[in-house]
């Protein structure tokens, strides 16, 4: 039999560095994963392509809502103009009721307010 030399090594030291290159092999196969997880130069670059184009067509659809929104309200409101009308003519109707019983009402202004849909005077 030969004799142990100091480049020999014993059992439970080749059993030891055997589980230690397991061990490293196991986190270099974690790394190579995680590594392939990342995005690539291409992918980056399609991201930003979509976030400008995304971006552009917000902004176009915002100018085209905003240029629809002048224009819807550039046009006179046939309606909100008729009840306009009437609520002036209910104001002096009211006022012409309760003037024959209070003289001392001397005048009033009448506003139509939209949102109320109704007459403030």
């Amino acid at each position: 039999m030969t004799e142990p030399t100091e480049d020999r090594l014993s059992l439970r030291q080749a059993d030891a560095a055997r589980a230690d290159l397991y061990a490293i092999h196991d986190e270099l196969d974690f790394i190579k994963v995680q590594i392939a997880r990342l995005p690539t130069c291409k992918d980056l670059a399609r991201i930003a392509f979509l976030s400008v184009l995304a971006g552009a067509r917000a902004a176009i659809l915002t100018l085209g809502l905003a240029a629809a929104g002048t224009a819807a309200q550039a046009e006179p409101n046939k309606e909100q103009y008729e009840l306009q009308e009437r609520c002036g003519k209910d104001a002096v109707e009211f006022f012409q009721r309760f003037e024959k019983r209070d003289p001392s009402a001397v005048s009033f202004t009448n506003h139509y307010n939209p949102d109320l849909t109704g007459a403030l005077f």
